[in-house]
Order: structure tokens, then C-alpha cells, then sequence
């Protein structure tokens, strides 16, 4: 029988997959992204939530810019979408 690892890195870990998105109570893992800090604040999200993508557009009351994202790995594909023109430009 296989030990489970006790260390509160691996709990935490499992619980965080537990998670669901605060609009819509989904489970968020089909796009990572990050917004900008002010960005997510404005959607009315908190700094531990976790938001679909679409939700957080819902929540913003607008469709995401390129400028709502923050310079990170994890937004090289989106990025990539709308400077391909896959998403609306930027204003």
C-alpha cells in the first residue's frame, strides 16, 4: 500500500485542485491565465480566488484586452492570440 506524503505542501496542493471557479463553480483548468493585479480587482475578485476566464470577463462587465494581462509565462499563448488576431485588439 503507497504512504501518502504528510507535508503540508502536498495538502495544500491537493486542495487547491479541489477548487472551483467563484462565478460559475466550474473547474478552471482548461485555459491558465493571470491578469493584472488592478485588472482582477476591478472584476471584484480577490487575490485567493479563482476564475474562469470567461467568468472573469462576465465579471468585468467587458471583453479582456491584451493590456489586462500581466507580463507572465502563463499568457504567452494569449498573447500570441492577439497580436495573431484571434482575440480583439487593444484599444
Amino acid at each position: 500500500m503507497k504512504k501518502e506524503c504528510p507535508c503540508a505542501r502536498c495538502v495544500k496542493g491537493r486542495e487547491f485542485f479541489k477548487r472551483t471557479c467563484v462565478h460559475c463553480g466550474g473547474k478552471p483548468w482548461t485555459s491558465d491565465y493571470m491578469l493584472k493585479d488592478s485588472v482582477w480587482s476591478e472584476a471584484g475578485l480577490k487575490p485567493r480566488d479563482l476564475c474562469c476566464i470567461q467568468c472573469a470577463e462576465v465579471k468585468l462587465g467587458r471583453d479582456f484586452t491584451i493590456n489586462d494581462f500581466a507580463d507572465v509565462p502563463v499568457n504567452n499563448a494569449i498573447r500570441l492570440g492577439y497580436r495573431m488576431g484571434l482575440r480583439n485588439p487593444a484599444s
